[in-house]
């Protein structure tokens, strides 16, 4: 039943270029299964960046103390950091888009 002033509502039919990808499929072309090496890099290098965000703040710990500024300012600064980097990740996973490029990302962060 259709109300004074509400448009009626129609549904869209897909055109074949648009069908949905397969179960499983996550992205175009790659199952989830092949991701793995992508998560178990992801999940590794964020392991130790937080590794190294506990380790520069108790560095800093006997020169500037212990306070919740010196967290704060260590959180913000690796977080920072982070965003930075998924951003331009982002930006060359979508401009050259192969396993060969995560792997000179990653071995250039590690410099």
């Amino acid at each position: 039943m259709q109300l004074m002033g509400e448009k009626p509502v129609t549904r869209r039919i897909p055109l074949p270029s648009e069908e949905r990808p397969a179960p499983g499929v996550i992205m175009k072309g790659r199952s989830a299964v092949q991701l793995v090496p992508l998560y178990a890099v992801a999940f590794t290098s964020g392991a130790v960046m937080m590794c190294l965000q506990l380790a520069g703040a108790r560095l800093l710990a006997p020169v500037m103390g212990n306070s919740i500024f010196v967290w704060g300012s260590v959180i913000s600064s690796f977080m920072s950091a982070l965003a930075a980097g998924y951003w331009l990740g982002g930006v060359l996973a979508d401009r050259y888009g192969a396993r060969r490029t995560l792997g000179i990302a990653v071995g250039l962060a590690g410099l």
